[in-house]
């Protein structure tokens, strides 16, 4: 598909907006979003790491043992993405920091690469 790489980054650059907004707004969420702490942090972090590593780093990937090297480094930035929000939130009213935020914040990284490797399991390896 000649429009993978962009459509795949914006899917991840645009949640990614959405959920720091909504992470470091002021007030409840939105009526459409009410679901549990945990299940928000879950979703959103598995969902992100995902079209992180879609996004960004499944390039030129030849056997599914490549995929091992690239998941460190989006499992990094999106646990720093996710230390940062909880630091963040300790200066912003109505909301404050929590470690188990970050705690399920992992476990959605985790079942982020779980799902990535899922996925290059179905998907096919290009050949040249």
């Amino acid at each position: 598909m000649k429009y993978a790489p962009t459509l795949f980054r914006f899917a991840f650059w645009v949640p990614l907006a959405i959920c720091t907004f909504l992470a470091l707004k002021s007030g409840p969420y939105p009526e459409v979003i009410q679901f549990p702490d945990v299940v928000l942090h879950v979703f959103a972090l598995a969902y992100l790491t995902l079209a992180l590593v879609l996004a960004h780093f499944d390039t030129d990937r030849s056997s599914p043992s490549v995929a091992f090297k690239i998941l460190w480094i989006p499992l990094a930035w999106m646990f720093f993405y996710s230390v940062a929000l909880e630091v963040a939130q300790t200066f912003t009213l109505d909301r404050q920091a929590e470690v188990l935020d970050v705690l399920w914040g992992t476990i959605g990284l985790g079942l982020g690469q779980l799902l990535y490797w899922g996925y290059i399991r179905i998907r096919p390896i290009p050949q040249n």
